[in-house]
């Protein structure tokens, strides 16, 4: 049965025990634990990093069975953003919330938000889980680096540059700015020949369509995503 570890001598993460080594976590049984209400571990504090494993083992519905790993660093929740943007049917779907979606499955994502790290019935497996907890925390910037080109990839395959879009990016890899600073010019390579467009395009729709409150609220807030972008990178860098 799977262990978490820290290398003190190392200052990592392991799933290997050597004697310079602290228990962080010790993986239990699905019979031990059944229940969503035994399924909430308290947080795993280790210098910038703070771990939270939860379980639901629930035989009866073997499809919300799930373990479930939120990775925070300096408090901001590292996430895979790359599941952010995904083909359905006709359509390109594009948002946080979807990356909650393929983590719990159709049926069962309604109100959940998403993790770093997240297994659910037949694919639970520990020892893969710590691994990968090892493996991000251990290596976390190159991690939100890799995300992050593979959501661009994403975006460039489905042609995914207006407003609506530029914008979803941005809220969603400008908050490791300050934790993964060489993710910056990753974004900035596929956002800055669409910044400007894009806030065209966004003025162009609230000039030509009426709105209801709701829909308002949601412009001002892409808007106010695209505009604090080109402030901090076109005006308050400039010369």
């Amino acid at each position: 049965m799977g262990v978490l570890y820290y290398d003190k001598s190392k200052d990592e993460f392991t799933p290997n025990r050597s004697d310079n080594c602290e228990i962080l976590f010790e993986c239990y049984e699905r019979e031990e634990r059944i229940g969503l209400d035994k399924g909430n571990n308290p947080p795993i504090k280790k210098g910038p990093f703070e771990i939270t494993i939860k379980t639901n083992f629930y035989p009866q519905s073997p499809e919300r069975q799930y373990i479930s790993i939120s990775i925070t660093v300096n408090g901001i929740l590292l996430l895979p953003i790359s599941m952010a943007c995904r083909k359905a049917v006709t359509n390109i779907h594009f948002s946080k919330h979807d990356i909650a979606f393929l983590q719990y499955g159709i049926g069962n994502n309604q109100g959940k938000e998403p993790v770093t790290i997240f297994q659910r019935n037949d694919e639970m497996n520990w020892d893969i889980a710590l691994q990968e907890v090892c493996d991000i925390c251990n290596n976390y910037e190159e991690w939100i680096i890799k995300e992050t080109k593979l959501l661009i990839a994403k975006l460039r395959e489905f042609s995914k540059t207006d407003f609506n879009s530029i914008s979803t990016l941005l809220s969603l890899v400008r908050g490791y700015e300050t934790i993964a600073p060489n993710v910056i010019s990753v974004f900035r390579k596929f956002v800055d020949p669409h910044c400007f467009d894009a806030m065209r395009q966004l003025i162009n729709f609230i000039e030509n369509n009426k709105m209801k409150a709701l829909e308002k609220v949601a412009k001002k807030k892409r808007g106010d995503i695209l505009w604090a972008y080109i402030k901090d990178y076109y005006l308050e860098n400039s010369h």
